[in-house]
């Protein structure tokens, strides 16, 4: 495995890895062709593995935006972009600073250890799954794995009955609005939610 080195997405974007097969490289860069070029460009870097990890921690986004992902999540593309996606969507909410405030205020009182059933009862009160119920970060980190998913054919959360709470569709324009999903993923997921 060699050491740090420069990938080169389709977008043109460089981004620093460390200790990737050359196998892995190919994940990444296959995962990362869905996601925008902004969200590409906030990503500093990516290693494999890190001290900081946690135990049972699969994936961290440090706040300089270097992701972390556990050797062990390294075994399929699938789970690669599941980790991959996830920890992409909290460097860009990192990059934006104010953006978790604004999320926060269309989701509501919905946040907090208190709050947080079993997960085969999500999608609820406009959170895709159980571990968005932590806070904002977590909240828009899944969701924007949960369209990025949605868009590559991959299992989906997204449905007709949606469109109940208003805070589903609000939280999907303001991924768009925002640059964290394109417009024809925007559109595919709304799709979803008004059938």
């Amino acid at each position: 495995i060699p050491g740090p080195r420069a990938i080169t997405l389709d977008s043109g974007v460089q981004i620093l890895i460390k200790d990737f097969s050359k196998e892995e490289d190919e994940f990444i860069k296959k995962a990362l062709s869905t996601v925008p070029k902004r969200v590409q460009e906030s990503i500093a870097g990516i290693n494999a593995g890190c001290k900081e990890l946690g135990f049972g921690q699969p994936a961290h986004c440090h706040w300089n935006r270097t992701i972390c992902i556990r050797p062990i999540c390294l075994t399929s593309y699938g789970t690669i972009c599941e980790y991959l996606w996830h920890e992409a969507g909290h460097a860009y909410t990192m990059k934006l600073r104010t953006f978790t405030r604004e999320w926060a205020a269309v989701a509501g009182s919905v946040y907090g250890a208190s709050w947080r059933p079993d997960n085969n009862l999500f999608p609820h009160a406009g959170i895709l799954e159980s571990h968005g119920t932590r806070d904002a970060m977590e909240d828009i980190a899944c969701w924007v794995k949960a369209v990025y998913s949605c868009f590559n054919d991959q299992h989906h959360r997204f449905g007709g009955y949606m469109r109940e709470d208003p805070r589903y569709i609000a939280k999907l324009n303001l991924l768009w609005q925002y640059g964290f999903i394109s417009k024809e993923q925007h559109d595919k997921v709304t799709i979803f939610i008004s059938r």
